[in-house]
Parts: C-alpha cells; sequence; structure tokens
C-alpha cells in the first residue's frame, strides 16, 4: 500500500502541472488576442482620421507601431465622414500552444483630415 500512495501522489502531481500549463497558455492567449485588438482598434481610428487617399496607409502605420500586420482596410466615404473596417494579424509565440496567428478586427467613423 505503501507503494501506491507514492505513484498517487506522482500522478496527482502531474494532473497539477498539466492544469497549470494549459492555464498559462491559455493567459498568454488571451493577452496575444487584446494586442491584436488594440492594434486593430488603433489602426481604424488612424484611418478614420487620415487626409484623403491615405487611410489604408496610415492603418498599416499604427498596426506595424504595434506589433501587427494590416490585413484589409476598407473605407466607406460619405457626407463629410469616413467610416472604415480593419483587420490586423500578428504572430505570437504562446506556452503549450507554440506559434499562433492572432486575428482581430476594428471599425472606427472619424471626418478625414484636410492635411495631407
Amino acid at each position: 500500500m505503501k507503494g501506491s500512495a507514492g505513484v498517487m501522489a506522482a500522478a496527482v502531481a502531474a494532473l497539477v502541472c498539466l492544469v497549470g500549463m494549459a492555464a498559462v497558455g491559455a493567459a498568454s492567449l488571451a493577452s496575444a488576442k487584446l494586442e491584436a485588438q488594440t492594434a486593430a482598434d488603433a489602426a481604424a481610428l488612424a484611418a478614420a482620421a487620415a487626409a484623403p487617399g491615405t487611410a489604408s496607409r496610415e492603418a498599416g502605420r499604427l498596426a506595424r507601431a504595434n506589433g501587427a500586420r494590416l490585413e484589409w482596410c476598407r473605407c466607406q466615404v460619405g457626407a463629410g465622414t469616413r467610416r472604415v473596417e480593419v483587420g490586423v494579424s500578428m504572430i505570437r509565440v504562446v506556452p503549450v500552444f507554440g506559434r499562433v496567428t492572432v486575428r482581430a478586427s476594428a471599425a472606427a467613423e472619424g471626418v478625414p483630415s484636410m492635411a495631407g
């Protein structure tokens, strides 16, 4: 019986380690998603306020400044306003999951800058 208690303790310790690793991986993945969302929000806001003809360039610049890559940028120009939607991606190394691509999108409305 003494031997079975040691085996049981080892099994419980291994289970606790696995659960801990999974929790760290999940938290890191959630953090990476928040980083991507921040980059998308910044890109959308920059594009909404950018001078005419520069929305995609500004969105890309802000996405890069936040560690992401601009995947797409859609602009709709209305009566004095602009609505933009952007999508970004970033690659992160996440414990347990390894190398992952995280994607996010955002939208914003604004009045385009007249500066060029």
